[in-house]
């Protein structure tokens, strides 16, 4: 399972889930290294499984489909969108209304 992060202690986590799944995680730190090995070969990722930490941007994600196989499945770990959280009081307040 090929595992792509550039937060050492991300990484570290993302492993140690894998591992405890079951699987062997093959660890990159960064898109232009996961990019590189593709191109390289000239082929598609052998991955059926891959997690991937990266921006969360439209662009960021087209560049690691390209490299996978069709049926590859991905997880996307992205930064918390900037959402503001409500209050437990204001939500009560719509609760009510």
């Amino acid at each position: 399972m090929l595992v792509v992060t550039p937060n050492a202690d991300l990484m570290a986590r993302l492993a140690s889930a894998v591992e405890r799944g079951g699987a062997t995680p093959v660890l990159v730190r960064d898109l232009a290294t996961f990019e590189a090995s593709a191109t390289q070969s000239g082929q598609e990722l052998p991955f059926r499984f891959v997690v991937c930490a990266f921006d969360g941007s439209a662009g960021a994600m087209e560049r690691i489909c390209a490299r996978l196989r069709p049926a590859t499945q991905l997880v996307a770990v992205v930064p918390r969108p900037p959402w503001r959280r409500r209050s437990s009081s204001s939500a009560k307040d719509d609760a009510t209304t």
